[in-house]
């Protein structure tokens, strides 16, 4: 199920359970990022998705210095703190910090325009893909 997570950028994450008996704790991402004068109007924003494999950023049960890195930017003291704050969350937080960050490989922009439009592929997205594999969406 895909939950809202930042409405600043519209962004939804929903945990990806059909993935993780090959690639464990996994996530897809969606959001918008706003492209700034690149273009010199009102269509420069595009919504960009990916896949975080938290487990990536794990080795022997502990956080790479990648993962730390990028949790310091977010002003986190490592795992064990945002652990605390969020307990159960804490895999999905790492997800969204490091799709938040660039630590993700095979980024897909989907859609440009403006931001109504792209709020409203976001919202149309998430409705289409609710349960699906993400093949198929």
């Amino acid at each position: 199920m895909w939950i809202l997570t930042d409405d600043n950028n519209h962004q939804h994450a929903r945990r990806v359970h059909e993935l993780e008996k090959t690639f464990g704790v996994t996530y897809e991402l969606i959001e918008i990022s706003n492209l700034g004068n690149l273009r010199n109007n009102h269509d420069s924003y595009i919504v960009y998705a990916g896949v975080i494999y938290v487990d990536d950023f794990f080795e022997d049960g502990r956080a790479t210095e990648e993962l730390l890195s990028t949790l310091k930017t977010y002003g986190y003291n490592g795992f064990a703190d945002v652990y605390n704050q969020y307990h159960e969350g804490s895999m999905q937080i790492v997800a969204e910090c490091v799709f938040e960050n660039g630590g993700v490989s095979g980024v897909t922009i989907l859609f440009g325009g403006t931001v109504e439009k792209c709020i409203r592929f976001i919202d149309n997205y998430i409705a289409r893909c609710g349960g699906r594999e993400l093949k198929a969406c």
